[in-house]
């Protein structure tokens, strides 16, 4: 089980640090290399599925597909002028991580 979730939060994330990395200024060897360390140590500490490391790194994921979930609701549904910050926190991660802090806060304090 943890083999199978590490596999597909290890690509998951491998190709998510490489779309946040292709507006830097880094070569592409080097946004490949650092998306293959993420993804690599994503798949190690997922290994043992029972960890806090899992736990986290799978909230994490959970909150990078809702924040790409809400990216395609605002391009394809909503449609809307003023909520062009969006695709902005999106890109860097931001509303992931901001997803994120909320699931975190909502278990400890719920």
């Amino acid at each position: 089980m943890g083999i199978i979730l590490g596999i597909l939060i290890g690509s998951y994330s491998f190709f998510r640090v490489k779309y946040a990395l292709n507006d830097t200024k880094l070569t592409k060897n080097k946004q490949i290399m650092i998306s293959s360390i993420i993804a690599i140590l994503s798949f190690l500490f997922c290994l043992n599925i029972w960890s806090m490391a899992a736990l986290l790194i799978f909230y994490l994921f959970i909150s990078s597909l809702i924040a790409d979930l809400i990216l395609v609701i605002r391009k394809y549904v909503i449609k809307e002028k003023h909520l062009n910050f969006i695709p902005k926190i999106h890109k860097n991660g931001l509303l992931a991580i901001i997803i994120f802090a909320s699931i975190i806060i909502g278990s400890v304090y719920g």
